[in-house]
Order: C-alpha cells, then structure tokens, then sequence
C-alpha cells in the first residue's frame, strides 16, 4: 500500500497494543476496541481530509524490545502517528525510539494514566488531555482514595 500522501492513500495510524501474554491482554483488547472505535467513526464522517484512516496493528506482548521494533517498523511503513500501550515501560522504550534523533511521528498513548507521564516526561512535553486519555483499571480504582475536585 502507498505511503501517506497527497495521492489519496490511507492516513496510516501505527498502534501499539499488548495482545498476548505477559501483557494485559485484556487491556489491551479494550485499548485496540476503542482505537478501532475511533477510526470507524472518523471513516464514517468522511476520513482526513477525504483519506480513510487505516490501523497499522502491531502487538508488544508488554515487551520493550517488540515496541522499540514496531516503532521501526512503523516508521519505515509511513504512518502518521502512533497510538496506543498500556504499560508504562512499553510506552517509554517506544517515546524513546520515536523521538530519536528527532520525532518521526507524533505519539498519541492511550493506555494507563503512567505511561503518558512517563512518556511525556522523557520526551519533555505536556499534551493535550484530549490527545491523551487515560484507563485506570477497576481493580487500581478501586483502592485509590478518594480525591477532591479542588
């Protein structure tokens, strides 16, 4: 398939998703449904700039090493961005490959509030929440204390 372009190919969207063991499959299964939620709808409404948004999916199994080697992958592939991981230390080898020696695409994570600090942290930028939502998982919900809205 072409790569992004003024030609009308897809807009290509690298993700990140732990599929398999010893990643949080589970999580990982919810993170893809709502990236693959979000491309449906942006289809729907007409894609980018009249492009069809394709998912380029690519499992990290919660490996650093598998995240840094999609992170090439993806890269030689032409995407536009890349979403997605859940774990923190997945999100981190990937920010740190994506933005060396200078970005190669925008990093939209999508997973556990962590893995956007840490993230961000190492590539030194606040985001935008918009771009950045988090999932805190039920179980870790429910033993945080409550919080004030002040």
């Amino acid at each position: 398939m072409a790569r992004n372009g003024p030609d009308g190919s897809a807009v290509r969207i690298g993700a990140l998703v732990p599929l398999t063991p010893p990643g949080w499959v589970e999580a990982g299964r919810h993170l893809l449904a709502g990236l693959e939620t979000a491309a449906h709808d942006v289809n729907d409404a007409g894609g980018i700039a009249g492009r069809p948004l394709e998912l380029m999916v690519r499992d990290t199994a919660a490996d650093p090493r598998k995240a840094v080697a999609a992170v090439d992958e993806l890269a030689r592939l032409g995407v536009a961005a890349v979403a997605g991981e859940y774990h923190s230390v997945v999100a981190r080898a990937a920010a740190a490959r994506a933005g060396r020696p200078r970005p190669a695409f925008p990093l939209l994570f999508s997973g556990h509030r962590r893995a956007h600090r840490t993230a961000d942290a190492l590539i030194g930028i606040r985001r935008n929440p918009v771009a950045s939502g988090s999932f805190t998982p039920p179980a870790e919900r429910a033993s945080m204390p409550e919080r004030s809205a002040t």
